[in-house]
C-alpha cells in the first residue's frame, strides 16, 4: 500500500530547555563529550534505545520527564554549560585560535613561484 502521510513528531520543549534543539541539530555533539552527556542523562535508556541519536530520542521522549528536567537546576547547568561551548565553537574562538593565533594570520607565508 502506498504511504498516503509523512509525519515528523517533534517535542514540545518546555521553554527552559530549548536550546537542546540547537544542541541536537548541531552534529558537534557527536564528539564534544560533555553534550553527549548531557543528552545520555537525560534518559539512558532511551538514549541506548535510540542509538545514541538526541532527534529521535526527543521524539519518543515522555513529556512529564521535560518538564522535570526544566526545573532540575544541575541539569540546566550542564545544558548551559553545553550551549556556551558550542556557542564558543561557532564563534570561531575555540581552543585552536587560542593556542596558535599565528595559524590565524591570514597573509601568504610564501611568496608565489616565479615565472621564467
Amino acid at each position: 500500500m502506498p504511504r498516503v502521510f509523512s509525519f515528523h513528531v517533534s517535542p514540545c520543549l518546555p521553554p527552559a530547555l530549548k536550546c537542546l534543539n540547537e544542541l541536537s541539530l548541531n552534529l558537534r555533539w557527536c564528539w564534544d563529550h560533555p553534550t553527549i552527556e548531557l543528552f545520555r542523562g537525560i534518559d539512558p535508556d532511551l538514549w541506548e534505545q535510540t542509538g545514541h541519536n538526541p532527534r529521535l530520542m526527543f521524539g519518543r521522549i515522555d513529556q512529564r520527564r521535560l518538564a522535570a528536567l526544566a526545573v532540575d537546576e544541575a541539569f540546566l547547568a550542564q545544558m548551559e554549560r553545553a550551549k556556551a561551548s558550542l556557542d564558543e565553537y561557532l564563534s570561531g574562538q575555540g581552543w585552536f585560535p587560542r593556542a596558535h593565533p599565528e595559524a590565524m594570520d591570514s597573509s601568504p607565508r610564501t611568496s608565489p613561484p616565479s615565472s621564467g
